[in-house]
């Protein structure tokens, strides 16, 4: 759970990112070939005015978790337009 804005904006809005369970790939699920063990775990960031979902894929279901749950990289990509705070309103990023 966090807080955002569009920069420029003064209204904060709510945010949520949302990690999923990592699964295994299995044939026919992506358009590149993988290793037996692959696997995806998608995340969505839900609340900024368009739709973001993304899905991390890794050598196994532990690296793909970790690497969707690399919030501070998600939020990174996003920060051009928006700030982002923490729930008590302090800032998530100090640039």
């Amino acid at each position: 759970k966090f807080l955002h804005r569009i920069r420029g904006s003064p209204d904060l809005q709510a945010l949520d990112v949302r990690i999923y369970a990592p699964y295994e790939l299995q044939e026919g699920m992506v358009d590149f070939s993988f290793s037996s063990g692959t696997a995806g775990c998608m995340y969505e960031i839900v609340g900024l005015p368009q739709q973001f979902s993304d899905t991390c894929f890794g050598a196994d279901p532990i690296q793909a978790l970790q690497l969707a749950a690399d919030v501070d990289a998600n939020l990174r990509m996003l920060n051009r337009k928006y700030e982002f705070f923490f729930p008590d309103g302090e800032p998530y990023f100090e640039d």
